[in-house]
């Protein structure tokens, strides 16, 4: 992150750019230029007063995008069933069966809801291209049998499913009258978790009929960088449009389902995507801290992840997804509802929403977390810096001379220090080695979250 510079300036000087700052920000959006050296906008947020932005009664313009988005879910017939029926009962009890697809390797019934097998239509002529497709067999013999196809390691099979997910929506829109076309597809996985009403204020911001192609960005480097599907990623009409224009190089080749992408050779159906894409001239666009592949516990909090509105987590499990949803659920009513104040005998209503959901807010879902020791734990992701130190109070030391240093963990001599805040996970204590133990700098938290206000939210800008 690029520090921000501050110039010294007259006082007078430094008033009136304020009041014109607050001027413009009161008139109009506002794109600022210190997020990462990519900027960031500033948008009026309109509250939707508890109402789900999918509820026709939803006044916020986020409903009318609401209307204009399908939501894919991917899950396959090896997979959890519990992840599924977990999303079913909770982040998806918002959105109309009109807005919402499951797609799988396995034709099923849950519940209420049909999920359709995307590699049915593959010819066997291109699927004994793929080793893979021989667990697509067994699953469909076992179904057939009766059996439980979950007992299966299905993981191999989940390349392969990306892109004819994709030529299977773009063919049943194309069968739809032009009004009844979505407009946004969102794609997701059974671990995934959207704040709906900030991935809709995103897309009301954004044009349809550009090609775009977006989410949070995973840089392989020398590999082409490719949204990462379970932070939950997003296309629009006009990428679908193109991806699916006809192409003389895929049509009738063994790829074709593929889009003539060796899904095979790569390590997985998210890269293959971007390739497709790639090859017809569109490039992702990444939004993050904003699409984001960690949970609550494991998102680091600091100076970019505070003020940015949170849009998606990943790899969130069956309770902590039923946890999350109603912590949510309750953070909405008491800051996004309607709360009714007595004045004089009379009744009126005063709507308390200011913010999107920042990751500051998110902070209060995990603060319990955060503690000056806790042993058979790490809450270090990212190593902002390493050295020597022989016990946890050394270490702890060492975090106290660094002036930026938030957390540190203890671990065989070793210490780690980060330049931000996370709770992280347990670590537990293995045979023959040494136990790790985490601490935080409460002080620093507590300073940082005094001196930092959002006094807007930071919308930040596409990378690249």
């Amino acid at each position: 992150m690029i520090p921000r510079s501050i110039s010294r300036r007259p006082l007078r000087a430094v008033a009136c750019a304020a009041i014109v700052l607050l001027l413009v920000y009161s008139f109009s959006d506002v794109s600022f230029a210190n997020f990462g050296g990519r900027g960031y906008h500033s948008w009026r947020w309109q509250s939707s007063e508890g109402v789900s932005p999918f509820n026709e009664t939803c006044k916020a313009s986020r409903a009318a995008v609401a209307r204009d988005v399908l939501v894919i879910v991917k899950t396959g017939g090896s997979e959890p069933l519990g992840r599924l029926t977990t999303q079913i009962a909770t982040l998806l009890t918002e959105v109309p069966m009109q807005n919402l697809l499951i797609l799988s390797d396995l034709d099923e019934d849950v519940g209420f809801y049909h999920i359709q097998d995307v590699l049915k239509d593959i010819p066997k002529e291109e699927r004994d291209v793929y080793p893979a497709f021989g667990l697509y067999d067994q699953q469909q013999v076992l179904k057939a049998e009766g059996k439980d196809t979950r007992q299966l390691n299905g993981w191999e099979l989940d390349r392969y499913k990306n892109l004819p997910m994709k030529r299977m929506i773009w063919n049943s829109q194309q069968a739809l009258k032009e009004e009844d076309r979505k407009k946004w597809f969102l794609f997701i996985d059974t671990d995934t978790w959207v704040e709906w009403d900030n991935i809709f204020e995103l897309l009301g911001h954004l044009d349809y009929k550009d090609k775009l192609y977006m989410g949070s960005p995973v840089w392989r480097k020398p590999l082409l960088e490719f949204a990462h599907g379970g932070s939950a990623y997003v296309f629009s009409y006009a990428a679908l449009e193109a991806l699916n224009k006809p192409d003389s190089h895929t049509i009738g080749t063994p790829l074709y389902s593929q889009y003539g992408v060796n899904v095979t050779s790569i390590c997985c159906g998210d890269l293959a995507v971007a390739l497709a894409l790639n090859d017809r001239g569109i490039g992702m666009k990444g939004y993050w801290p904003m699409f984001n592949g960690e949970i609550a516990a494991t998102s680091p909090y600091g100076d970019d992840h505070w003020c940015e509105p949170v849009i998606s987590f990943h790899h969130i499990g069956e309770s902590e997804l039923d946890d999350f949803w109603r912590w949510h659920k309750n953070w909405k009513a008491k800051t996004g509802g309607l709360v009714w104040l007595t004045t004089r005998d009379v009744m009126s209503s005063a709507n308390t929403s200011q913010q999107p959901l920042l990751y500051k807010d998110v902070y209060e879902y995990v603060a319990d977390g955060f503690m000056d020791k806790r042993e058979n734990w790490n809450n270090i992701e990212e190593v902002s810096r390493s050295l020597d130190a022989a016990t946890f109070e050394d270490c702890r030391d060492a975090c106290e001379v660094d002036r930026l240093c938030y957390q540190f963990t203890h671990h065989g001599g070793k210490c780690d220090l980060a330049h931000y805040f996370r709770v992280g996970r347990v670590r537990h204590l293995e045979a023959g080695k040494d136990k790790f133990v985490a601490g935080w700098h409460m002080g620093r938290i507590q300073a940082f979250m005094a001196r930092k206000k959002c006094k807007t939210a930071h919308w930040v800008k596409s990378n690249p």
